[in-house]
């Protein structure tokens, strides 16, 4: 099934249930399928992502928590990359709900991560929520919409990152950065 312009496919109805845009099926007498399409609300959400997610239970450790970049395209196209020591790929799609499930591929003989996304289709928040989930672990996922960056913004800034006094939490020492 393709949708026409400002479209996008939902699924199959009747005789035949399906999220896949091409079905196959036996014709048996009276069947009957049915495309569904509505209206496409993924131009006004698309764009570049970025955001992190963590252990709501037990903080931020190693094994949980992490970042993640994507890119939504107007037709729901979901491309990015979830970084947990190590940068993993995915694509997937969102449905028309603005929601996706997706496994994450971790390398031979690792376990897939489950992610999971929503979109704010309704109000314009330019948010995305979900889940990463590994074995014995889920993590609370929270991004936003990339904007653009105002050309008075671009230049050369140098950062100051102030000491921890208490060795029980963090690491001591003061430090520098310069960002870009």
């Amino acid at each position: 099934a393709r949708p026409g312009p400002g479209q996008i496919f939902e699924g199959w109805s009747e005789g035949e249930v399906s999220k896949e845009t091409v079905l196959g099926f036996i014709m048996k007498a009276n069947l009957a399928i049915r495309a569904n399409f509505c209206p496409n609300p993924f131009d006004p959400v698309k764009g570049a992502y970025n955001g992190l997610f963590s252990d709501p239970t037990n903080g931020v450790t190693l094994e949980t928590a992490g970042s993640f970049n994507i890119n939504v395209t107007k037709s729901g196209l979901v491309i990015g990359k979830i970084v947990l020591g190590k940068a993993y790929p995915f694509i997937g799609r969102f449905n028309a709900s603005g929601y996706a499930d997706i496994s994450v591929k971790c390398g031979r003989g690792k376990a897939p991560l489950a992610l999971t996304l929503q979109l704010d289709l309704q109000n314009g928040s330019d948010e995305v929520v979900g889940t990463v989930s590994g074995e014995g672990w889920s993590s609370t996922l929270r991004g936003d919409l990339a904007k653009a960056k105002p050309e008075f913004l671009s230049s050369r800034y140098t950062m100051a990152i102030s000491g921890n006094t208490n060795a029980a939490i963090a690491p001591g020492g003061s430090g520098f950065g310069t960002v870009h």
